[in-house]
C-alpha cells in the first residue's frame, strides 16, 4: 500500500552499524502559508482563516471589509517566520477593535485600515505608512519606529508617545486626547494639531513649533527644547512648567489654570498672560516686565528677578515671597489676601 503524505527521515541508531530506523512525518498543510499571495475571493477566505487560526475574531461590514478583534503577532512566532505576507493578510481589513501591536511584524503599511478602537503600538516596527488611518481611540506608540508622516490620521483619543521616534510631519492630525511626550525625537512641529486634552510634554532640543496648538488641557512642561515661542497656546488648564527653556515669547497665552513655575528662562516678559490661579514662580530669569498680568490666584515668587514692578497686577489672593534685595513696587495693587515676606 503507498502511503500519501510522509516525509522519509532516516537516521542511524549506531553509527558502527549499518542498521537504520525510519520515522514517519506526516505532511500538515491546511494552508499553503510559504504561496499565500491574497489576490481574490479565495485568498481572502484564506486571510480570514489564518487570522481565526491565530485568536484574531473576524467579521464582516455591509461594504465587505473585515472588522477584526485586534493584532498582534502568533505566540512564540511571527507571521514572517510562517511565511505570511501581512500586507496581504492586513489588505481587505478597515476596522480594528481592539489593539493592534506591531513589534515585530514586517508589515510597512495599515492599507485600507481607517479606524483603530483601540490602541496602535509602532514600537520598533517597520510601518512606513498608516494607509487610510484616521482615527486612532486609545494611544498611539510611536518609539524607535521609521514612520515619518502620520498622512491621513486626524484624532488620537489617548495618549501620543513621540520618545525616540523619527516622525516629522504630524499631516491631518488636529486633536489628542490624552498626553503628548516629545523627547529624543525629530519632530519640529506640531503642525496642524489646535488641541491637547491632556498634558504637553516637551523636553526636545529639535522642537521648535507648536503650530496652530490652541489650547492644553493640562500641564505644558518645557524643559530643554529648541522652542522659542508659545505661539498661538492661548489657555494652559493646569500646571505651566518652564526650565532651562529658550523661551523669548509667551504669544498668545492668556490663562493658566493652576502654577507656573518660570524658571531661568530666556523671556523678559509675561506679554499677554493675564491670569494665573494657582502660585507664579519667578526666579532666576530674564524677566524685566509683568506684562499684561492682572490676577495671581495664590502666592508670587519672585527670587533673583529683574522685576522692579508688578505693573498691572491687581489681585494677589496670597502672599508676595521676594528676596530683600528686589522687593518690587506694588502701588497698583487693589488687593492682597497675604502678607509681603522677604526670603
Amino acid at each position: 500500500m503507498k502511503i500519501q503524505n510522509l516525509n522519509y527521515i532516516t537516521q542511524n541508531i549506531n553509527p558502527n552499524k549499518k542498521t537504520q530506523q525510519i520515522y514517519y512525518q506526516h505532511k500538515t498543510n491546511p494552508l499553503k502559508y510559504d504561496s499565500v499571495t491574497f489576490s481574490g475571493k479565495t485568498e481572502q477566505s484564506n486571510a480570514e482563516k489564518l487570522l481565526n487560526k491565530y485568536g484574531i475574531a473576524t467579521r464582516k461590514r455591509e461594504d465587505g471589509k473585515l472588522i477584526i478583534s485586534h493584532f498582534c503577532q502568533p505566540e512564540d512566532t511571527t507571521f514572517d517566520k510562517l511565511g505570511i505576507d501581512e500586507d496581504a493578510l492586513l489588505s481587505n481589513v478597515a476596522e480594528i477593535e481592539g489593539d493592534a501591536d506591531f513589534r515585530y511584524s514586517k508589515a510597512k503599511s495599515l492599507g485600507n485600515i481607517e479606524t483603530i478602537h483601540g490602541s496602535l503600538n509602532l514600537y520598533d516596527s517597520k510601518i512606513i505608512d498608516l494607509g487610510s488611518l484616521k482615527t486612532v481611540e486609545k494611544n498611539l506608540i510611536l518609539g524607535n519606529s521609521k514612520l515619518k508622516t502620520l498622512n491621513n490620521l486626524e484624532e488620537i483619543y489617548g495618549d501620543f508617545d513621540l520618545i525616540g521616534s523619527s516622525l516629522e510631519d504630524t499631516g491631518k492630525l488636529r486633536h489628542v486626547g490624552g498626553n503628548i511626550w516629545l523627547s529624543k525625537c525629530k519632530l519640529k512641529s506640531l503642525g496642524k494639531v489646535d488641541r491637547v486634552d491632556g498634558s504637553l510634554y516637551i523636553s526636545s532640543t529639535n522642537f521648535e513649533d507648536t503650530g496652530n496648538l490652541r489650547t492644553v488641557g493640562k500641564d505644558l512642561y518645557i524643559l530643554r527644547s529648541g522652542l522659542k515661542s508659545l505661539k498661538n497656546i492661548e489657555y494652559v488648564g493646569r500646571t505651566l512648567y518652564m526650565n532651562k527653556s529658550k523661551i523669548e515669547d509667551f504669544g498668545k497665552l492668556k490663562s493658566v489654570s493652576g502654577n507656573a513655575y518660570l524658571s531661568e528662562t530666556e523671556a523678559k516678559s509675561l506679554g499677554n498672560l493675564r491670569v494665573v490661579l494657582g502660585n507664579l514662580y519667578i526666579t532666576n530669569s530674564m524677566f524685566e516686565d509683568t506684562g499684561d498680568l492682572r490676577v495671581v490666584g495664590k502666592n508670587l515668587f519672585m527670587n533673583n528677578s529683574k522685576i522692579k514692578s508688578l505693573g498691572l497686577i491687581s489681585e494677589i489672593h496670597g502672599s508676595i515671597y521676594t528676596d530683600s534685595e528686589n522687593i518690587p513696587d506694588t502701588s497698583n495693587l487693589i488687593y492682597l489676601g497675604g502678607k509681603v515676606i522677604n526670603l
